[in-house]
């Protein structure tokens, strides 16, 4: 078997990790024996029970002809570390190894058998470090398929002369009982961080020191605590991107600054902590700034809080997006701050953008504020062009659905904008609150703002209920107590909505906008985060969902239950005279089939002579029969 691998060393037990510049851990991965990526240099071997080894899992009795080949492997990491170099790979067989490793060098592979078959079990606590520096040339360092027991990770790119890039990966991971992951870049270097398959009880940290070189950490497939990341300078940037990740702890802390910090997270759920960010991009001017879009995530503790400070010459430039997400107990909040002088070339540009997202039981579901200090009691030139866009959402029994808060500024410093369409707002206590209006354009049309305890809309905004396509009406949800905000045939928002440019062109689940809900041939909009698609197979003028057979235009809601055929006719849940019943005898069958035809010849239902078949048929039937020979029916089961 041959690994790839970079420089390392270390002991039996693995318990600490520490890796400078970038540092990867990823999760549990296959339980297979992994297919090994072999590195351009030499391949050195550890294994703790070899057939050469005269001490089988003791290191301190080892094979005297040991020299990391295949034959005669080493029976310490440790070992291995101590004599890898550039691009040479440490392949680490199945075993349980006790020590604690250091790495010192240019970068390796250190790779094991599987997270489930090779372990590192650390001695102190201190688990695995790692230093990396640079001799004119490009460094990468790659750990995986192991399983870190106890300890800390770190990994830490020191010294080194001139411009070149650090990679680190981190595949197949498990950390168990870890105290922490580290991951630290140095001022003369750029950085990449790739994790994948890392399974962490801790909160991974990735810093960095650079003031001219951006940081970039890659997450995929992986559980963890939480991310703390940054940038370290002001001519720096720190970019985050995260996929398919289950944060158990505190979930993403990132930070702005520099030439700006860009994060990017998809389906991804937050058990507990939820995504904190405070930017502050200060290279605007080179057209720099910070960056957040979040797509098909779930909050199921703490939500969404950012925080972006716009100081000294900075113009704001802040684009943030959440697009089919879902929040419980706990909402998004963003808070856009201008204080001190502002930079005095033109004005930034600062867009922020919901849609398709739910937010349940919230004590706030979104809330904005524009916040205008001067530390002087001076007013100078405005934050600039402010957009928010909250589109196609539903919030159900929030607090306050909306809060949108614009602090007192001089007519004519800013352009701020809010438009707040096809929404719904159902329960909860405030629909929508607005306190200040200076220089605040407000769009707000084909929202439902219904069953709220206190008001639809309060503070500095009016009822909007009548005006601009908003309504108040009961949408109809499908099953709200189950978590499902789709809406029913009959809701009063399908096909209610508004178009334009700011309308997403799909809906919560995908399906595309707008759909012709209400089967009129006009396709428009709904209210709220899904499409109600209009499918009527049968063409009874009942679609699915509130037809209870498609397939048969004879049975919808409203269609005659004709008595004694076993078809819930009407959809109402209860077949008239259902023959699948029990009946004490035949003749109490035949006289109610009997008894609910009259009634509907008399409605005007049915004719007499449809009457007299289904009679007929009830008649000739063996319904209630078999009680007479003896042989009573069991009710069926209820």
């Amino acid at each position: 078997m041959r690994v790839r691998s970079f420089h390392c060393g270390s002991s039996k037990v693995l318990q600490g990790l520490l890796v400078c510049t970038v540092c990867l851990v990823s999760p549990v991965v296959s339980e297979a024996t992994p297919t090994y990526r072999l590195a351009s240099g030499t391949t050195i071997y550890v294994d703790d029970d070899a057939p050469n080894d005269p001490g089988p899992n003791h290191p301190n009795v080892s094979d005297p002809l040991e020299d990391g080949s295949q034959q005669h492997p080493y029976d310490r990491v440790q070992e291995g570390l101590d004599l890898a170099l550039s691009e040479d790979t440490v392949l680490i067989l199945a075993g349980i190894y006790v020590e604690d490793l250091t790495y010192r060098g240019h970068g390796c592979v250190i790779v094991g058998a599987g997270a489930a078959t090779t372990t590192i079990e650390s001695l102190s606590g201190l688990g695995m470090y790692a230093e990396l520096w640079s001799e004119g040339a490009d460094i990468y360092l790659e750990i995986r398929d192991l399983t870190f027991d106890h300890g800390s990770l770190e990994v830490t790119k020191t010294s080194g002369y001139g411009f070149f890039w650090t990679t680190v990966r981190v595949e197949n991971v498990r950390m168990i009982s870890g105290d922490h992951i580290h991951i630290h870049a140095s001022p003369d270097s750029g950085a990449s961080i790739e994790i994948s398959g890392l399974d962490a009880p801790d909160t991974l940290v990735v810093s960095s020191t650079s003031t001219a070189n951006p940081l970039t950490t890659l997450i995929s497939e992986s559980t963890i605590a939480g991310v703390i990341t940054g940038p370290g300078g002001d001519d720096s940037g720190a970019n985050l991107a995260v996929r398919r990740v289950r944060f158990t702890g505190d979930g993403i802390s990132a930070g702005g600054g520099g030439f700006g910090t860009h994060v990017t997270v998809a389906d991804s759920v937050f058990e507990k902590g939820g995504i904190t960010f405070a930017g502050s991009a200060n290279e605007p001017s080179a057209g720099h700034g910070d960056s957040v879009s979040v797509r098909n995530c779930e909050f199921l503790g703490e939500g969404f809080d950012v925080n972006e400070y716009f100081y000294n010459d900075l113009v704001p430039q802040l684009s943030l997006e959440v697009d089919n997400c879902r929040f419980v107990g706990n909402g998004l909040s963003l808070r856009v701050l201008q204080s001190r002088d502002i930079y005095d070339g033109a004005p930034g540009h600062s867009a922020v953008r919901i849609t398709n997202t739910l937010f349940e039981s919230s004590p706030i579901g979104i809330r904005v504020r524009y916040q205008y200090e001067d530390d002087d009691g001076d007013f100078t030139a405005g934050i600039g062009d402010l957009h928010l866009e909250a589109v196609n959402n539903t919030l159900s029994n929030c607090g306050t659905a909306f809060s949108i808060t614009t602090d007192l500024r001089p007519p004519g410093s800013d352009t701020i904008t809010s438009i707040l369409k096809n929404n719904i707002i159902a329960g909860g206590g405030t629909g929508i609150a607005v306190l200040g209006t200076d220089d605040h354009h407000f769009a707000v049309a084909a929202n439902d703002a219904y069953g709220q305890s206190v008001a639809g809309y309060t503070g500095d905004m009016d009822d909007q209920n009548g005006l601009n396509g908003n309504i108040s009406a009961d949408p109809h949800f499908l099953d709200p107590n189950e978590g499902d905000y789709s809406l029913r045939q009959d809701s009063p928002c399908i096909d209610a909505g508004q178009t334009g440019p700011e309308v997403p062109t799909t809906d919560h689940d995908g399906t595309s906008r707008p759909q012709d809900g209400n089967g009129d041939g006009i396709p428009l909009p709904d209210i709220g985060a899904f499409e109600f698609v209009y499918l009527d197979t049968d063409g009874d003028g009942f679609p699915v969902g509130a037809d209870c057979d498609d397939h048969d235009p004879s049975i919808h809601p409203g269609a005659p239950d004709l008595p004694g055929n076993a078809a819930d006719d009407n959809c109402d849940g209860t077949p008239t005279c259902d023959p699948a019943t029990f009946w004490r005898n035949h003749g109490d069958f035949v006289r109610c089939v009997s008894h609910e035809c009259n009634r509907l010849v008399g409605d005007g239902t049915v004719s007499r002579l449809q009457c007299s078949a289904l009679v007929n048929q009830a008649a000739e039937s063996s319904v209630g029969k078999s009680q007479r020979a003896g042989k009573p029916r069991t009710p069926p089961e209820p």
